[in-house]
């Protein structure tokens, strides 16, 4: 069953292009800081009904699904009888919150369990009906990374068979009928939403709905669409958008608008331009101007705050024969970031002797990060892993050196909070 889920996890990180978030309420600085605050206690398993009620009540769909989640597990508990989970459950589905609607269409009709039907409360039935039409409408505009968090989070549950049965309602999303996807990413770039245009421009779809002679009202060719997003596009670059400029090299291939974005700024293009010239893409004159190019845009990337740019930075010098206190100065910059990759590579570091970047043999160090890895990864093959590890780790070392380990992860995300991986 692991392979599956990583699979799927692959596949719709390979899918995923730029984060859309939820429609939702405008936060205030410390609002904000609240709704943070309350999310990562959440995923410590604390009670964070305070913070999150913060966010909540000033309209966040994020914080209502998660203080709802909290209170609905207070219930379940018994330490709270109040039935007020429904009302933020259902608050934060009216805003098109996936995992409220995933919660309202799956689980037993709540509101009837408590006898407390909120305003806007649906049968569930017709939640179902919103959850289907939220899952196509995700896949239609590319909108993909909270259909990889539910993904990830349903794989939890220890429901038989739930995970199998997400996996057939998101084939089913993705795979749904040209022109029903089509009829909402047609208006949904007649109302200028950017990643819907780069989708149709790149979608030869609308031969099949000229075929069928039921193309949605407002619906143009592919070549229209595609003059369309480009216009845009340039007008979007030249008032400064450099996630426009690498959306423009997505659009058509136009290798010129990847270098333009990355000499932008724009963090993930720099990242990407690294990556091609390691692949072998652009002309060098000699091997060695190549991974200068290559070193340039990963260090670009990682000074920006790109996390796997910093892990490839790392292994590059070291590939280099470079100076290694630069490669272990990006790799704990990862680590600190709350990249897992960079975690886990920062404690297998520590665990070693020799190792690859020259770190100091720190067995604590490598407990207190591999026991925070523990804590984060969602999928149990990595869990399992990172227990195996921890018993390896723990029999090199003594009953103090491991509540030392201990102390250091609770200091560690103290210091550097991590919401997930």
């Amino acid at each position: 069953m692991n392979h599956y889920k990583n699979l799927i996890k692959s596949i719709l990180s390979l899918l995923f292009l730029f984060n859309s978030a939820t429609a939702s309420a405008v936060l205030s600085q410390e609002q904000q800081a609240a709704k943070e605050r309350g999310i990562s206690l959440y995923k410590q398993e604390k009670n964070a009904e305070r913070e999150l009620r913060i966010a909540a009540e000033a309209g966040d769909a994020e914080a209502q699904f998660y203080l709802a989640q909290q209170l609905r597990q207070m219930e379940l508990s018994k330490a709270l009888d109040s039935k007020e989970s429904v009302k933020w459950f259902v608050a934060s589905a009216n805003q098109g919150n996936l995992f409220s609607l995933y919660q309202l269409s799956h689980n037993v009709n709540v509101c009837v369990i408590a006898s407390f039907c909120p305003k806007g409360e649906k049968s569930r039935g017709e939640w179902d009906q919103e959850y289907k039409k939220t899952l196509m409408e995700k896949f239609a505009s590319n909108d993909l990374q909270q259909l990889g968090e539910l993904n990830d989070w349903v794989a939890k549950s220890d429901v038989v068979g739930e995970w199998f049965h997400l996996q057939d309602e998101l084939r089913y999303a993705k795979n749904h009928r040209v022109e029903d996807t089509r009829e909402w990413l047609v208006h949904s770039a007649n109302q200028g939403n950017f990643n819907s245009l780069l989708r149709l421009a790149l979608d030869d779809g609308d031969k099949l709905c000229t075929i069928v002679e039921n193309c949605p009202k407002g619906d143009k060719t592919q070549r229209e669409w595609k003059s369309e997003f480009e216009k845009i596009a340039r007008e979007k670059i030249a008032s400064g958008d450099m996630e426009a400029a690498y959306l423009l090299y997505v659009g058509n291939s136009d290798f010129n608008m990847l270098i333009k974005s990355a000499e932008g700024g724009y963090p993930f293009a720099q990242y990407q331009l690294a990556e091609s010239y390691s692949a072998g893409d652009g002309f060098f004159w000699w091997f060695g101007q190549r991974r200068k190019e290559i070193n340039k845009w990963y260090k670009r990337a990682a000074e920006n705050g790109y996390p796997k740019a910093m892990i490839a930075y790392a292994a590059s010098i070291y590939e280099d024969n470079g100076d290694l206190s630069v490669s272990r100065y990006w790799l704990e910059e990862s680590a600190k970031a709350g990249d897992g990759s960079g975690i886990g590579l920062l404690a297998r570091e520590y665990a070693s002797n020799p190792n690859y970047y020259g770190f100091p043999f720190d067995m604590v160090k490598a407990y207190g990060l591999t026991l925070l890895l523990a804590g984060l990864d969602n999928d149990e093959s990595d869990k399992d892993y990172d227990r195996e590890r921890l018993e390896e780790y723990s029999k090199k070392m003594t009953p103090e050196q491991i509540e030392q380990g201990k102390a250091f992860a609770e200091k560690w995300n103290v210091t550097h909070p991590i919401e997930g991986v």
